[in-house]
């Protein structure tokens, strides 16, 4: 006799499950419904705990704790969705003559659940109907799937995490403060600028492919994303209003360009990590603003040894300042930095 109930739930945990897992581990931007509820529970729960101990500490296991999540999310779910299944067809299931145990409840489920799924079958519990052995034989299947999409997985997040690294290290001299990006402008020249933004466009791409990059929090701050985010935030800053032209006559068009791809870039962490858009609050004032332009074209002469003389839009380095501003003192309150304006 079977229980209907319990084989359409089985079968739904299953669908879901495998569902997730291919959407997760297959599309190029998308995570299925179950690893988005496994990873903000996961994210929120290590920040809550770091906050009160350990800090920095804990929470730079934020992104291996995100992905340890998702992987029992899967297995849970293969093995759970399958002992249902089974508990519901319990009366064509046999126990070998030689087996002195077993009471044919859900316990005995699990085991023969947890037995197809890791493909180890000791022959000690058994399918009796065509149905059910091929219902073992689809969990040995997806036993196999798992581990090696998780494998895939692994294999691909943590090579880009420290990609990630490597390039927030890079730039971090840049983020110190004008002058340093001013010296990352014209030292480096056109390529470096260029190599710059196809990075970024390539950090845009991983972090939508595989959102764990986001949760991995750096320790050492230098190396962290919103290290990289400062540093370009200046870099912007310095090629479209202070560089002069002359001194650097595509200051102004890389500066545009750059800055395109950093709104994007920050467009998609609050929509996909923050769940908002973060408020840019109210623009410094005019005084402020060319204070700072004035700071920002004083530091590039400096470093190029002519100055600025075009006019450039105010009311453009207001909105860029509020935008970078905003963006890391949300970045940074989420992932336990101390903010520092820009």
């Amino acid at each position: 006799m079977t229980d209907p109930i319990l084989n359409i739930t089985g079968a739904t945990a299953v669908i879901i499950t495998a569902f997730d897992l291919l959407v997760t581990v297959l599309h190029p931007n998308r995570s299925g419904p179950l690893s988005r509820v496994v990873t903000a529970t996961v994210w929120k729960s290590t920040l809550a705990i770091g906050s009160r101990v350990g800090g920095g500490a804990i929470v730079g296991f934020g992104g291996s704790f995100v992905m340890l999540g998702q992987l029992l999310a899967w297995v849970l779910g293969f093995w759970l969705g399958f002992a249902l299944i089974y508990t519901g067809n319990f009366d064509y299931l046999a126990f070998s003559p030689s087996v002195e145990f077993g009471n044919g409840n859900f316990v005995d489920a699990m085991y023969l659940s947890g037995a197809a799924l890791t493909t180890v079958g000791f022959g000690d519990l058994v399918a009796e109907s065509d149905l059910l052995r091929l219902v073992t034989v689809v969990e040995a299947a997806s036993g196999l799937a798992l581990i090696t999409a998780a494998v895939s997985y692994l294999l691909s997040v943590y090579p880009l995490a420290s990609q990630v690294r490597v390039l927030a290290r890079t730039l971090a001299p840049a983020g110190e403060g004008p002058r340093a990006a001013a010296e990352f402008v014209y030292r480096g020249g056109p390529s470096q600028l260029d190599d710059l933004r196809r990075r970024l466009i390539e950090l845009d791409e991983s972090t939508q492919r595989f959102p764990a990059l986001y949760y991995f929090h750096a320790n050492d701050s230098s190396a962290s994303l919103s290290a990289l985010i400062r540093a370009t935030s200046l870099i912007v800053m310095q090629l479209r209003f202070g560089v002069s032209s002359r001194a650097m006559p595509q200051a102004r068009w890389h500066g545009e360009q750059l800055d395109a791809t950093l709104a994007q870039v920050i467009l998609h962490f609050e929509t996909r990590f923050f769940g908002h858009s973060v408020d840019r609050g109210t623009l410094p004032a005019d005084s402020e603003t060319q204070r700072r332009l004035l700071e920002v074209r004083g530091e590039a002469a400096e470093v190029t040894g002519l100055e600025a003389d075009d006019d450039v839009d105010r009311h453009q380095l207001a909105e860029v300042v509020a935008r970078s501003n905003s963006f890391l003192a949300e970045l940074e309150h989420r992932h336990l930095y101390d903010h520092e304006p820009l």
